[in-house]
């Protein structure tokens, strides 16, 4: 079973390879221009092809929740639809903010936090903001300020940001509690009128005493008229569903997955890997968590959960010398 453990990883490391050698692309080509990589979600009934991925670059005018504006190097002026966007690497309008990103890319986050702030008020363009603020809430989760980051994150949702940036909100994908400061706003952000609260309040108020208020909150989201939260409440509700169920599921759940943009799997991978794990199924979580550590370095506070998860999992398993090789690999592995 090992074997198909390890399988799994290294399927999964040469797709994370490719997406590091496109970012790397991304970030050597001129600094005139904006990079875009889009997504294309593989095609119905396709098992064999993941999605497909396009770079192009130009310089971006306008990228909120429904398009992409860009002229492209041959003087074309093109409009792409947001949720096919992935990942931006922009020509950053001034140097501050150029800075406050290259610490979040380093994991200075606390020395990131305040350099965020004031490069969004530099001055730069209002969808070049909306990116920061992604990075300022990913800081401050990356310190375990949850609740702040909960706070940060509704107000970068007032600016309609496009999808690819709601992998940084602060969902609870896991069997994680939150802590009293952070239950009580999550019973706030429950109540409020505004869906992106109400997504945050039930997401970490699917266990203990409020769970069939949150589960009543996530169906209703579920019909929301902002697409991307009627999907993140779909998944979200399936963090109840009983884990023998779970596992005649996980097929289906693992190829709706692998349709979503590349930032925004990481939070149903990781409720995937923890339910294999809960079922006895550790090689196949094992395979899960490869996928985190291979794919999203980005968001290292989840990374590094990951990264332990194997480790731990590896020992369980009785391969210690697997596990010795993975956390020499990872001693060795480029930062984002």
């Amino acid at each position: 079973m090992v074997v198909l453990c390890l399988t799994v990883a290294v399927a999964v490391l040469l797709d994370a390879t490719t997406s590091s050698s496109i970012r790397a692309q991304s970030q050597s080509t001129s600094e005139s221009t904006d990079a875009i990589l889009f997504h294309r979600p593989p095609r119905t009934g396709d098992v064999w092809n993941g999605p497909q991925h396009r770079q192009i670059h130009g310089n971006v005018s306008r990228f909120d929740a429904e398009v992409l504006t860009v002229a492209t190097e041959d003087g074309q002026v093109r409009n792409l639809a947001s949720d096919q966007v992935d990942r931006v690497v922009p020509r950053w309008a001034n140097e501050q903010a150029a800075h406050a990103r290259r610490l979040v890319q380093q994991r200075q986050f606390r020395a990131a936090i305040p350099a965020l702030e004031q490069a969004v008020r530099s001055g730069i363009p209002r969808w070049q903001q909306r990116l920061l603020i992604a990075d300022l809430v990913r800081s401050v989760a990356s310190i375990g300020k949850t609740r702040s980051a909960g706070t940060l994150f509704l107000n970068l949702a007032a600016s309609h940001p496009p999808p690819a940036l709601y992998a940084d909100m602060p969902l609870c994908w896991t069997t994680q509690e939150p802590d009293v400061t952070l239950r009580d706003a999550a019973r706030q952000w429950l109540a409020s009128d505004d869906p992106h609260a109400q997504l945050l309040g039930a997401s970490w108020l699917l266990s203990g005493a409020s769970r069939g208020e949150a589960e009543a909150g996530l169906r209703r989201l579920e019909s929301s008229s902002v697409e991307i939260v009627a999907q993140l409440a779909r998944w979200q509700r399936r963090r109840l569903t009983p884990p023998p169920e779970s596992l005649e599921r996980m097929p289906t759940w693992m190829a709706e997955r692998d349709a979503l943009l590349g930032p925004l799997q990481l939070g149903p991978t990781e409720f995937m890997a923890e339910r294999l794990a809960q079922t006895g199924q550790i090689e196949l979580a094992v395979g899960q968590w490869m996928r985190i550590v291979t794919q999203h370095q980005d968001r290292y506070h989840r990374w590094q959960a990951a990264v332990e998860q194997v480790e731990s999992a590896l020992q369980r398993l009785g391969n210690p010398e697997q596990a010795e090789r993975f956390q020499a690999w990872i001693d060795q592995a480029p930062q984002f």
